[in-house]
């Protein structure tokens, strides 16, 4: 197999930004949002751009991938980067809506029905 030139080596052409994550837990791209966990807000995360695909890296780990957009001031949410949010807000609303002595049984009844929603989605 002399008569081959080797492979050359594979180049990410993709566009580089670093951008911070606000407080609704997204970040601006091209005057589009686009959804990061929530454990982030506040933080510095790096995107590669490709044409069609938005890759969005912290410390250097893949933590979220969206279809990139080409509207205009779009949203592009992923609801599972909201969960720790979510489960917080609903407990905060237990807590005011229950009294103690039936807590337990309505935090295990709406845990159930939101990891049946999880599940379905």
């Amino acid at each position: 197999m002399d008569y081959l030139l080797p492979l050359k080596p594979s180049y990410d052409t993709s566009r580089r930004i670093e951008a911070r994550v606000n407080k609704y837990s997204v970040i601006n791209i091209d005057q589009n949002k686009y959804s990061v966990p929530d454990y982030l807000v506040g933080k510095f995360v790096m995107a590669k751009i490709y044409p069609d695909i938005i890759e969005i890296y912290y410390k250097d780990k893949l933590i979220a991938t969206h279809k990139r957009s080409y509207l205009a001031h779009h949203w592009t949410i992923d609801i599972n980067h909201f969960i720790h949010t979510l489960k917080r807000s609903l407990e905060r609303c237990i807590l005011v809506l229950v009294d103690t002595s039936s807590l337990q049984n309505f935090k295990k009844y709406i845990i159930n029905i939101i990891s049946i929603i999880l599940r379905i989605s």
